[in-house]
């Protein structure tokens, strides 16, 4: 949540009732980032996408190192599940191959996945191919047929692992929609979206689409809370009491 303070981002965070469906996106600022990954995983989520610091440029790779493991030591839970988050055109800071072997090497466990908005397939290939055991993601409409083969690969994953893809809540965000030269709209729902999922248009660096987004899972949630409840079986008759035994 890079547009909200720590305070206001954990209150989004206790708002959608149950935080393990949502990564908190951090900003670069130690200072903010440390209580905020430390409320996330307090709070159960399951992973946080995390920008590199890019005040000071260039940075060298022992310096980008330094700076995640400082993060990850601080926080000191091995519950903590990082989500580097590469997008060099506006960092400037690139989240190397290096980097990545490294913090492997050092936090196996506390580095989940990477974020590649680069819109170059050769380096998300290149993540894939060397680091198998973490989740990659592309974020460009160039890379649409590659995405789609990823979203389909995803899907097959979580079957595979007991989940029920169809009832999972589920939001299509189509961000960039702010740069030049990008698909119609209709065509990434007919390629993305074809269930009718609800989905939002967004230009995250215009802070468009970004609320919405948030407003949509966290309801969809909810929804799925209250249907739980709803369909729990109730308890047997313990006097006056209205407590059901769960």
């Amino acid at each position: 949540m890079p547009l909200l303070d720590c305070e206001r981002a954990g209150s989004v965070m206790h708002a959608v009732g149950d935080p393990q469906k949502l990564g908190s996106v951090q900003d670069e600022l130690r200072p903010v980032m440390l209580p905020r990954h430390t409320h996330a995983v307090g709070l159960g989520c399951l992973g946080t996408l995390t920008l590199p610091p890019f005040f000071y440029k260039p940075l060298s790779d022992d310096a980008l190192f330094a700076s995640f493991a400082t993060v990850i030591e601080a926080v000191g839970s091995d519950k903590l599940r990082l989500y580097l988050y590469h997008i060099p055109q506006m960092t400037g800071v690139p989240i190397t191959l290096g980097v990545i072997e490294r913090l492997l090497k050092a936090y196996p466990n506390s580095i989940a996945g990477l974020k590649d908005s680069s819109g170059n397939w050769d380096n998300t290939a290149s993540v894939i191919a060397a680091f198998p055991q973490i989740e990659s993601y592309s974020a460009s409409e160039s890379l649409l047929v590659k995405n789609i083969e990823a979203l389909d690969k995803c899907k097959k994953i979580l079957l595979a692992e007991g989940y029920n893809v169809a009832d999972l809540p589920r939001v299509i965000q189509y961000n960039k929609r702010d740069l030049p030269d990008i698909f119609p709209i209709d065509i990434l729902r007919e390629q993305l979206n074809p269930s009718g999922y609800p989905d939002v248009e967004a230009s995250a660096i215009n802070h468009v689409g970004i609320t919405e987004s948030l407003e949509a899972i966290a309801q969809q949630i909810m929804d799925k809370l209250a249907q739980s409840k709803q369909q729990a079986p109730k308890g047997r008759d313990h006097g006056n009491s209205n407590i059901l035994p769960y």
